[in-house]
């Protein structure tokens, strides 16, 4: 399937409000043996393809003004540098 495309049988697809990802870790290619793997969520506030749809489809200064806010928001040296929302996590998950 490529990206973009919808599969049929995608059972995600088919249900609605989830998706699946698989990771495939090949364990040879690791220093050692893990023992766990554990993922998480991250909710990202504003997608880039938001802005990018704003930015290209509106020619107002409120587009103005949020282009130049998401050009020039510096948060270095403060609470909300490297900031994320975790939506979810595994937890540590065995590996078999």
């Amino acid at each position: 399937m490529g990206v973009g495309n919808v599969d049929a049988d995608d059972r995600d697809h088919r249900s609605g409000g989830s998706d699946t990802v698989t990771y495939r870790v090949p364990l040879d290619a690791l220093a050692g043996a893990p023992t766990s793997v554990q993922a998480t969520l991250y909710y990202q506030a504003t997608p880039p393809f938001y802005l990018q749809d704003r930015f290209c489809t509106s020619p107002s200064d409120d587009t103005r003004r949020l282009y130049f806010l998401a050009g020039n928001l510096d948060l270095k040296g403060t609470p909300a540098e490297s900031w994320k929302l975790k939506l979810a996590t595994t937890g540590p998950v065995p590996v078999r």
